[in-house]
């Protein structure tokens, strides 16, 4: 074989070799599914990082975190391949043993373990400029909530951005870090307001009246619109709702998630905008009926699998570097 051939050949061996090594080791985390699952017993108490492959239907722990009954996602660095998580060991009901942990998505090692506040973290987001996350914090002391930083490598709480009224409460909040949004409901008093909130500064853009109430919200970015899952009473079925930020409109879509049920166990949501895929943990009927994870394709409004699940308190979609453009 001619020199300038073997040298071809050599070259387009090495890109097939590493894009294989890409796709196997990047399926493992990017452009899927992260969840936290807690197993309690009687005897000790631990909470687990999975992630679930969308195209498979199946689940890969990725590391388990011993000691911890209650966690919550609380942001992703999709470009340093961190995620941050808030656990807990008495479900919330101890803070001062809170922590934040900034995790490595594909491995679960520890990169940064920091003691939170006696505060609780309502929801945030991961803000790369201030390399901090910004998010909402009620503090019990002197009953205040407010916008502000906090640092993944201290726990500490740093710049308010936003102190809101005492008293006032997030009924929901959903953060679009793409566009420094906040979905949420600032008030106690007014429960079916939502608000368009730049989180950078803490202004608030619009205002509407909810036609619905929200309960497991998340963003489709492409839409603008937000998702949630609730009862369709004239049909007996559970479904997929839309809701517009900017005019409050509470629509069916029409997908149907359950059929032939009255109540039901609403867990987690997350969604995919590039592929437009939707996924909730829910479980149809009286409580203990077991979970399960819903994968909806939003194009066709098709339900392309349910897996059986079990104790998830939390997930989000973490979209592969290439896709979050």
């Amino acid at each position: 074989m001619a020199p300038s051939k073997m040298v071809h050949c050599g070259l387009l061996s090495f890109v097939i070799l590493a894009l294989l090594f890409v796709s196997i080791d990047g399926q493992q985390f990017e452009g899927s599914l992260l969840l936290l699952q807690t197993n309690v017993s009687s005897s000790n108490a631990s909470v687990a990082l999975l992630s679930y492959s969308p195209s498979t239907g199946t689940f890969r722990k990725i590391a388990e975190y011993a000691g911890y009954r209650s966690g919550s996602f609380k942001g992703l660095d999709i470009s340093g391949n961190r995620v941050f998580v808030e656990l807990d060991d008495q479900a919330g009901q101890n803070p001062s043993i809170r922590k934040l942990l900034t995790l490595d998505v594909s491995k679960g090692t520890i990169l940064q373990s920091a003691s939170l506040p006696p505060t609780v973290v309502l929801a945030s987001a991961w803000d790369p400029f201030q390399n901090a996350l910004v998010g909402l914090y009620f503090d019990g002391a002197d009953n205040s909530l407010s916008l502000s930083t906090v640092s993944p490598v201290t726990g500490r709480i740093g710049d308010v951005i936003f102190q809101y009224n005492d008293g006032s409460s997030f009924t929901f909040a959903v953060f679009d870090p793409d566009n420094y949004l906040l979905f949420g409901n600032p008030s106690d008093y007014n429960p079916a307001q939502i608000s368009t909130i730049q989180y950078s500064t803490g202004e608030t853009l619009q205002t509407a009246q909810l036609a619905g109430n929200l309960q497991v919200p998340t963003y489709n970015s492409n839409t603008k619109l937000l998702l949630d899952n609730a009862l369709v009473a004239d049909e007996n079925s559970w479904g997929l709702y839309t809701a517009d930020p900017a005019t409050g409109d509470y629509t069916s879509t029409g997908v149907t998630l359950v059929y032939g049920v009255t109540s039901m166990g609403q867990g987690p949501a997350a969604f995919d905008s590039v592929s437009q895929t939707y996924f909730a943990v829910l479980a149809p009927g009286a409580y203990p009926h077991p979970s399960f994870l819903y994968q909806v394709d939003l194009p066709s409004g098709a339900v392309t699998r349910t897996v059986k699940v079990e104790t998830v308190r939390d997930m989000m979609w973490a979209p592969s570097p290439a896709s979050d453009v």
